[in-house]
């Protein structure tokens, strides 16, 4: 449980690190929604604890932990994936701009077609 919590991500790529047990999933459901919490949660001047999930896919992207076994989605569609407010979303040029970018800043565009 988090008591007092108090963050600021600066835009761009954020990265919430930590051992198991600590909190990390808990809390980006909490931010997202999948969770209900106390207290309000702000993404800059706006509240998005009592925001619907449709407007807040506008602003974030929330992927879970899922099981990729027997997964035929390549490095490039996963990260796609954090672009679209839903699977069934049109893929723009301006998407697939956004992730070869990030990919490229990663140092893993190589990847790109790559079994996640």
């Amino acid at each position: 449980m988090f008591e007092n919590l108090n963050y600021e991500f600066q835009k761009g790529l954020s990265f919430i690190l930590g051992p198991n047990g600590t909190g990390r999933s808990t809390l980006l459901k909490s931010i997202f929604g999948v969770l209900d919490c106390q207290g309000d949660i702000f993404y800059g001047t706006e509240n998005i604890t009592k925001m619907k999930t449709e407007d807040k896919t506008s602003l974030m992207s929330y992927l879970p932990q899922m099981d990729l076994e027997n997964s035929s989605v390549t490095v490039l569609e996963m990260v796609l994936l954090g672009c679209l407010p839903e699977p069934r979303h049109h893929i723009s040029d301006e998407n697939l701009d956004i992730v070869m970018n990030t990919l490229q800043s990663l140092n893993i565009q190589h990847l790109a077609s790559r079994i996640f």
